[in-house]
Protein backbone atom coordinates (compact mmCIF):
# COMPACT_ATOMS: atom_id res chain seq x y z
CA UNK A 1 0.00 0.00 0.00
CA UNK A 2 1.35 3.26 -0.52
CA UNK A 3 1.87 5.98 2.03
CA UNK A 4 -1.00 8.46 2.30
CA UNK A 5 1.19 11.29 0.94
CA UNK A 6 1.97 9.50 -2.05
CA UNK A 7 -1.30 9.11 -2.78
CA UNK A 8 -2.32 11.94 -2.14
CA UNK A 9 0.34 13.53 -4.28
CA UNK A 10 -0.69 10.91 -7.24
CA UNK A 11 -4.61 11.70 -6.88
CA UNK A 12 -4.24 15.51 -6.58
CA UNK A 13 -3.32 15.40 -10.17
CA UNK A 14 -6.90 14.40 -11.17
CA UNK A 15 -9.93 15.58 -10.91
CA UNK A 16 -12.46 14.53 -8.72
CA UNK A 17 -16.08 14.54 -10.07
CA UNK A 18 -17.76 17.76 -9.60
CA UNK A 19 -14.57 20.23 -10.02
CA UNK A 20 -11.42 20.54 -11.81
CA UNK A 21 -7.96 20.26 -10.44
CA UNK A 22 -7.12 22.91 -8.48
CA UNK A 23 -11.11 23.43 -7.18
CA UNK A 24 -14.12 22.72 -7.82
CA UNK A 25 -17.50 22.61 -6.30
CA UNK A 26 -16.49 19.07 -4.83
CA UNK A 27 -13.61 20.01 -3.49
CA UNK A 28 -13.82 20.31 0.03
CA UNK A 29 -16.00 17.06 0.15
CA UNK A 30 -13.10 15.35 -0.82
CA UNK A 31 -10.87 16.48 1.05
CA UNK A 32 -12.87 14.98 3.87
CA UNK A 33 -13.32 11.57 2.24
CA UNK A 34 -8.96 11.51 1.55
CA UNK A 35 -8.36 12.18 5.02
CA UNK A 36 -11.23 9.10 6.15
CA UNK A 37 -9.23 7.36 3.76
CA UNK A 38 -5.84 7.91 5.57
CA UNK A 39 -6.97 6.48 8.90
CA UNK A 40 -7.88 3.54 7.28
CA UNK A 41 -4.35 4.07 4.71
CA UNK A 42 -3.68 -0.02 5.17
CA UNK A 43 -6.81 -1.05 3.86
CA UNK A 44 -6.67 -1.92 -0.13
CA UNK A 45 -9.62 -2.92 -1.60
CA UNK A 46 -8.97 -4.36 -5.08
CA UNK A 47 -12.11 -4.06 -7.59
CA UNK A 48 -11.51 -6.75 -10.04
CA UNK A 49 -7.60 -7.11 -8.67
CA UNK A 50 -6.88 -4.30 -11.05
CA UNK A 51 -4.25 -1.83 -9.93
CA UNK A 52 -4.90 1.75 -9.56
CA UNK A 53 -5.58 3.88 -12.11
CA UNK A 54 -5.63 0.75 -14.68
CA UNK A 55 -7.42 1.26 -17.86
CA UNK A 56 -8.80 -1.88 -17.37
CA UNK A 57 -10.79 -0.72 -14.29
CA UNK A 58 -13.30 1.87 -15.43
CA UNK A 59 -14.13 4.87 -18.08
CA UNK A 60 -11.88 7.65 -18.01
CA UNK A 61 -14.46 9.81 -16.64
CA UNK A 62 -13.48 8.45 -13.11
CA UNK A 63 -10.33 10.20 -11.41
CA UNK A 64 -7.44 8.43 -9.54
CA UNK A 65 -8.99 9.38 -6.70
CA UNK A 66 -12.44 8.10 -7.66
CA UNK A 67 -11.31 4.51 -8.20
CA UNK A 68 -9.17 4.55 -4.31
CA UNK A 69 -12.23 5.97 -2.60
CA UNK A 70 -14.83 3.56 -4.13
CA UNK A 71 -12.00 0.95 -3.07
CA UNK A 72 -12.06 2.49 0.52
CA UNK A 73 -16.22 2.53 0.57
CA UNK A 74 -16.45 -1.27 -0.78
CA UNK A 75 -14.07 -2.46 2.16
CA UNK A 76 -17.02 -0.70 4.23
CA UNK A 77 -20.23 -1.92 3.02
CA UNK A 78 -18.39 -5.90 2.74
CA UNK A 79 -20.90 -7.08 4.99
CA UNK A 80 -23.91 -4.59 3.45
CA UNK A 81 -27.13 -6.66 2.31
CA UNK A 82 -25.78 -5.22 -1.30
CA UNK A 83 -23.16 -8.36 -1.49
CA UNK A 84 -25.69 -11.44 -0.65
CA UNK A 85 -26.54 -13.60 -3.56
CA UNK A 86 -30.11 -13.70 -4.12
CA UNK A 87 -31.96 -15.64 -6.40
CA UNK A 88 -33.83 -13.73 -10.24
CA UNK A 89 -35.78 -16.54 -11.76
CA UNK A 90 -33.01 -19.36 -12.93
CA UNK A 91 -30.40 -16.95 -12.43
CA UNK A 92 -27.91 -17.18 -8.77
CA UNK A 93 -26.41 -13.39 -8.96
CA UNK A 94 -23.36 -13.03 -7.03
CA UNK A 95 -24.68 -9.93 -5.21
CA UNK A 96 -27.63 -7.30 -5.80
CA UNK A 97 -26.15 -4.65 -7.32
CA UNK A 98 -27.32 -3.94 -11.38
CA UNK A 99 -25.61 -2.18 -14.22
CA UNK A 100 -28.78 -0.28 -15.48
CA UNK A 101 -29.05 0.82 -19.30
CA UNK A 102 -26.38 3.40 -20.35
CA UNK A 103 -26.02 4.77 -23.70
CA UNK A 104 -22.75 4.71 -24.94
CA UNK A 105 -22.83 5.40 -28.68
CA UNK A 106 -19.74 3.03 -29.56
CA UNK A 107 -21.29 0.58 -32.32
CA UNK A 108 -18.77 -0.24 -35.33
CA UNK A 109 -19.79 1.50 -38.32
CA UNK A 110 -21.69 0.84 -40.75
CA UNK A 111 -24.18 -1.24 -39.31
CA UNK A 112 -24.40 -0.40 -35.85
CA UNK A 113 -22.61 -3.63 -34.71
CA UNK A 114 -21.23 -4.07 -31.20
CA UNK A 115 -17.57 -4.53 -30.95
CA UNK A 116 -14.60 -5.52 -29.37
CA UNK A 117 -14.81 -2.09 -26.69
CA UNK A 118 -18.39 -2.52 -26.09
CA UNK A 119 -17.18 -6.55 -25.12
CA UNK A 120 -14.36 -4.91 -22.83
CA UNK A 121 -16.86 -2.36 -21.57
CA UNK A 122 -19.48 -5.25 -20.23
CA UNK A 123 -16.94 -7.41 -19.34
CA UNK A 124 -15.18 -5.01 -17.05
CA UNK A 125 -18.56 -4.44 -14.99
CA UNK A 126 -19.40 -8.29 -14.66
CA UNK A 127 -19.22 -8.36 -11.02
CA UNK A 128 -22.26 -6.50 -10.63
CA UNK A 129 -25.14 -9.08 -10.12
CA UNK A 130 -26.72 -8.43 -12.87
CA UNK A 131 -26.83 -5.98 -16.50
CA UNK A 132 -29.23 -4.29 -18.41
CA UNK A 133 -27.31 -3.50 -21.97
CA UNK A 134 -27.79 0.27 -23.04
CA UNK A 135 -30.65 0.11 -25.76
CA UNK A 136 -30.10 -1.94 -28.87
CA UNK A 137 -33.05 -1.10 -31.50
CA UNK A 138 -35.34 -3.60 -33.17
CA UNK A 139 -34.85 -2.53 -36.64
CA UNK A 140 -33.54 0.43 -38.37
CA UNK A 141 -36.27 2.85 -37.82
CA UNK A 142 -35.97 2.32 -34.03
CA UNK A 143 -32.96 4.44 -33.57
CA UNK A 144 -32.65 7.75 -32.56
CA UNK A 145 -28.99 8.34 -31.39
CA UNK A 146 -26.10 7.90 -33.67
CA UNK A 147 -23.95 4.66 -33.51
CA UNK A 148 -26.29 2.99 -30.84
CA UNK A 149 -25.94 -1.13 -31.62
CA UNK A 150 -29.30 -2.68 -33.28
CA UNK A 151 -30.36 -6.39 -33.05
CA UNK A 152 -31.88 -6.80 -36.18
CA UNK A 153 -29.12 -7.67 -38.67
CA UNK A 154 -26.84 -11.12 -38.51
CA UNK A 155 -23.89 -9.00 -38.15
CA UNK A 156 -24.90 -7.48 -35.34
CA UNK A 157 -25.45 -10.48 -33.53
CA UNK A 158 -22.97 -11.74 -33.99
CA UNK A 159 -21.51 -8.75 -32.51
CA UNK A 160 -23.12 -9.28 -29.37
CA UNK A 161 -22.34 -12.88 -29.17
CA UNK A 162 -18.97 -10.95 -28.14
CA UNK A 163 -20.11 -9.27 -25.73
CA UNK A 164 -22.68 -12.08 -24.54
CA UNK A 165 -19.03 -14.52 -24.34
CA UNK A 166 -17.23 -11.82 -22.58
CA UNK A 167 -19.60 -11.38 -19.57
CA UNK A 168 -20.72 -15.12 -19.41
CA UNK A 169 -16.65 -15.82 -19.22
CA UNK A 170 -16.55 -13.82 -15.90
CA UNK A 171 -19.42 -15.58 -14.71
CA UNK A 172 -21.74 -12.61 -15.23
CA UNK A 173 -25.26 -12.22 -16.02
CA UNK A 174 -26.51 -9.63 -18.74
CA UNK A 175 -29.73 -8.95 -20.46
CA UNK A 176 -30.38 -7.04 -23.19
CA UNK A 177 -32.70 -4.09 -22.97
CA UNK A 178 -34.78 -4.25 -26.51
CA UNK A 179 -36.19 -0.52 -27.92
CA UNK A 180 -37.30 1.16 -30.16
CA UNK A 181 -37.50 5.28 -29.45
CA UNK A 182 -40.32 5.62 -32.02
CA UNK A 183 -40.74 9.57 -32.83
CA UNK A 184 -37.45 10.14 -30.63
CA UNK A 185 -35.49 10.18 -34.18
CA UNK A 186 -34.34 12.25 -36.71
CA UNK A 187 -35.03 11.92 -40.17
CA UNK A 188 -30.86 11.54 -40.37
CA UNK A 189 -31.31 8.64 -38.28
CA UNK A 190 -34.02 7.13 -40.53
CA UNK A 191 -33.92 5.09 -43.29
CA UNK A 192 -34.15 7.23 -46.77
CA UNK A 193 -34.10 10.20 -44.92
CA UNK A 194 -37.93 9.50 -44.26
CA UNK A 195 -39.82 10.53 -41.00
CA UNK A 196 -39.40 8.94 -37.61
CA UNK A 197 -42.53 6.78 -37.29
CA UNK A 198 -44.74 7.05 -33.98
CA UNK A 199 -48.45 6.49 -33.07
CA UNK A 200 -49.54 10.02 -33.95
CA UNK A 201 -47.65 12.76 -36.56
CA UNK A 202 -47.43 14.66 -32.83
CA UNK A 203 -43.36 15.78 -32.57
CA UNK A 204 -41.76 15.33 -29.73
CA UNK A 205 -40.41 18.27 -27.67
CA UNK A 206 -38.57 19.08 -24.39
CA UNK A 207 -36.12 16.23 -25.46
CA UNK A 208 -32.87 16.01 -27.86
CA UNK A 209 -31.77 13.09 -30.28
CA UNK A 210 -28.29 13.01 -31.18
CA UNK A 211 -27.43 12.91 -35.12
CA UNK A 212 -24.12 12.69 -36.69
CA UNK A 213 -22.36 15.73 -38.20
CA UNK A 214 -19.90 13.58 -39.54
CA UNK A 215 -16.71 10.89 -39.19
CA UNK A 216 -16.67 10.46 -35.01
CA UNK A 217 -18.76 13.50 -34.48
CA UNK A 218 -22.19 14.31 -33.79
CA UNK A 219 -24.77 17.04 -32.52
CA UNK A 220 -27.63 17.31 -30.41
CA UNK A 221 -30.91 17.93 -32.51
CA UNK A 222 -34.58 18.59 -32.11
CA UNK A 223 -36.50 15.47 -33.02
CA UNK A 224 -37.86 15.37 -36.54
CA UNK A 225 -41.96 15.86 -36.96
CA UNK A 226 -42.80 11.35 -37.18
CA UNK A 227 -45.36 10.14 -39.49
CA UNK A 228 -48.29 8.43 -37.77
CA UNK A 229 -47.87 4.53 -37.93
CA UNK A 230 -50.97 2.53 -39.47
CA UNK A 231 -52.84 -0.39 -37.33
CA UNK A 232 -51.67 -2.76 -39.97
CA UNK A 233 -48.03 -1.03 -39.11
CA UNK A 234 -48.16 -1.80 -35.21
CA UNK A 235 -48.91 -4.85 -35.62
CA UNK A 236 -45.31 -5.72 -37.62
CA UNK A 237 -43.89 -3.77 -34.95
CA UNK A 238 -44.89 -6.06 -32.49
CA UNK A 239 -43.85 -9.10 -34.52
CA UNK A 240 -40.24 -7.17 -34.74
CA UNK A 241 -39.93 -7.21 -31.10
CA UNK A 242 -40.74 -10.79 -31.22
CA UNK A 243 -38.25 -11.45 -33.39
CA UNK A 244 -35.53 -9.39 -31.98
CA UNK A 245 -36.56 -11.34 -28.90
CA UNK A 246 -35.51 -14.50 -30.89
CA UNK A 247 -31.91 -12.70 -31.96
CA UNK A 248 -31.00 -11.79 -28.27
CA UNK A 249 -31.34 -15.12 -28.12
CA UNK A 250 -29.29 -16.70 -30.64
CA UNK A 251 -26.68 -13.99 -29.60
CA UNK A 252 -26.24 -15.54 -26.00
CA UNK A 253 -28.50 -13.48 -23.79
Amino acid sequence: MKDSSDTYHEISAHAPFGGDKKSGPGRETHKSMLEAYRQKKNIYVSLNEAPLGSSELVDPCFSTYDIEYFRYAGKQMTNSELFKTTQLGPYTLKNRIVLPPLTRSRSSQPGNIANDLMATYYRQRSGAGFMVTEGTQIEPRGQGYAWTPGIHSPEQIQGWRKVTDAVHAEGGVIFAQLWHVGRVSHTSLQPGGEAPVAPSAIRADNVKVFIETGPGTGTLADPSTPRALSTKEVKELVELYAQAARNALEAGF
